[in-house]
């Protein structure tokens, strides 16, 4: 009789031989549940690249989308000033050549922003704050005050206000005052 076909106590189903309790199956038992998990953290790793790498990729394109948006944007202010110098050309001659100048500005700006990547944008705005960083402080220290004042308008407008006893622009008498009283009292000396 066989190994492979002696059933009871002892008896594997692979053909090999081992007591009961299977100290030679148990090492590849560890070794296949190792390769197993092995296997499943590297596919898992893997498509958690896959998606990471998609999103990534989805975000440059709404990014790109985005800077072409803001150039078109800038574009448009651009044609705004222009327009503006045009109509104060007869009145404001000087003001309208100032005007020009900055619409000029404006659509070159817009045009270098067309060309441009989310990445290369990215990387030309680190290379200004490098070799400027007192325009950039300058700038967030400006955005922080404009934007403090925004939230202080915005909460004092909405929040609770105080009513002075003065609002209905009348001052309080000497009369007003409950604690005193309401006739003059006379005394004759």
């Amino acid at each position: 009789m066989s190994s492979t076909t002696r059933s009871g106590p002892g008896a594997v189903a692979g053909g090999s031989l081992s007591g009961p309790s299977g100290p030679s199956s148990e090492p590849n038992l560890r070794a296949k549940a190792a390769d197993t998990m092995s296997d499943l953290g590297g596919a898992a790793k893997q498509a958690a690249d896959t998606l990471v790498s998609a999103t990534t990729e989805k975000l440059k394109d709404i990014g790109n989308q985005q800077v072409a948006a803001g150039a078109d944007l800038v574009g448009n202010l651009g044609a705004s000033v222009r327009a503006a110098g045009k109509h104060l050309d007869s009145d404001a001659p000087q003001i309208a050549r100032l005007l020009f100048s900055a619409a000029e500005t404006i659509e070159q700006s817009a045009d270098q922003l067309r060309g441009q990547s989310i990445d290369e944008l990215a990387r030309s705005t680190a290379e200004f704050a490098r070799q400027r960083p007192e325009i950039v402080f300058s700038v967030a220290a400006v955005s922080g005050f404009l934007l403090f004042r925004l939230l202080n308008a915005g909460i004092s407008a909405t929040g609770p206000t105080y009513r002075s006893p003065y609002s209905s622009g009348r001052r309080p008498t000497a009369n007003s005052d409950p604690s005193r009283s309401t006739t003059p009292s006379f005394h004759p000396a």
